[in-house]
């Protein structure tokens, strides 16, 4: 993996890096943790501070990476997470509507579908994770996974919804 020359601002549609492949990270948490560390100055560093989450294909680094903070009231250092190399292992409960925006897509705003609950396996600075997401921090997992999925909240956005 190619670790970016530098993260400085969210790459914005229609930028082709946020369609890219993105790459398995093979790096240990001592090498990745600088650019997380300018992730989160980015996530929180702007007119968006009310971010939730960010992937690394957001920053022009086309890897499977991603932070979030479902304790977007505090944004306290220790509700922030990091997960590389995700799976999704289960979609629980029946699809709602939720509002959503998305860093990379300033001013537009709509309703997506997501499940209330999802089981989340990857790999985080304290090892391997195997948990289940609830209400927020399930949709911004499903949110931030599209992403490294080379897919954007836009692609979902329902049939007449607001922006």
């Amino acid at each position: 993996m190619t670790l970016p020359l530098k993260i400085k601002r969210i790459v914005l549609e229609p930028d082709p890096r946020l369609r890219a492949p993105n790459q398995d990270v093979t790096e240990t948490w001592d090498e990745l943790e600088p650019w997380v560390r300018l992730m989160w100055k980015v996530m929180h560093g702007g007119a968006w501070t009310q971010g939730v989450g960010l992937a690394a294909p957001q920053v022009g680094w086309n890897v499977r990476l991603f932070i979030m903070d479902v304790d977007i009231a505090e944004h306290k250092t220790s509700s922030r997470r990091v997960f590389w190399n995700p799976e999704i292992l289960e979609l629980l409960g029946e699809p709602e509507l939720k509002k959503e925006g998305c860093l990379s897509l300033p001013k537009v705003w709509g309703q997506v579908l997501r499940y209330p609950k999802v089981r989340l396996k990857a790999m985080s600075p304290h090892g391997a994770v195997d948990e289940v997401f609830e209400g927020l921090g399930a949709q911004a997992v499903q949110h931030e996974f599209d992403h490294l999925k080379g897919e954007l909240c836009l692609d979902k956005l329902t049939k007449g919804a607001a922006c």
